[in-house]
């Protein structure tokens, strides 16, 4: 009876000891979750910088090849030209326009106009007669 009396005694502090464990076993569960979640985002962080390494070393061979072939001057080049051509272009039909004579074209598109006019007249004419039936 006596071991009883002491055991009753000692569960309170034995029940003490247990939910202080606890309390460190959940601390230490809620920490390791955190450390976790830093280690995830080390490991991301990690990745970022070697992707962004590669896009670096992309873009310095992009950079190179540029510079080799001075891609740059040859636009520029082939812009300057491209404007030369169009500009002959627009010059050349400014000059088309000014050499045609305006009284000519004006009387050129009213004999164009006094035909098409004959020609609807006379479609007219074949439309409104009567048309002939083969004998049977």
């Amino acid at each position: 009876m006596s071991r009883v009396i002491q055991i009753e005694q000692l569960l309170p502090q034995l029940e003490a000891q247990v939910k202080q464990a606890e309390q460190y076993v959940n601390a230490s569960k809620e920490k390791l979750n955190r450390e976790r979640m830093k280690l995830e985002a080390y490991k991301t962080d990690m990745q970022n910088m070697k992707d962004l390494a590669e896009i670096n070393e992309a873009l310095g061979a992009i950079a190179k090849v540029n510079n080799e072939f001075d891609i740059g001057s040859a636009r520029s080049q082939f812009e300057t030209a491209k404007n030369a051509v169009q500009g002959r272009n627009l010059r050349q039909n400014a000059l088309a326009e000014l050499s045609e004579n305006p009284a000519e074209k004006l009387q050129a598109d009213l004999e164009q106009m006094t035909a098409d006019d004959e020609i609807n007249r006379r479609l007219l004419l074949l439309n409104d007669s009567n048309p002939k039936q083969l004998p049977q």
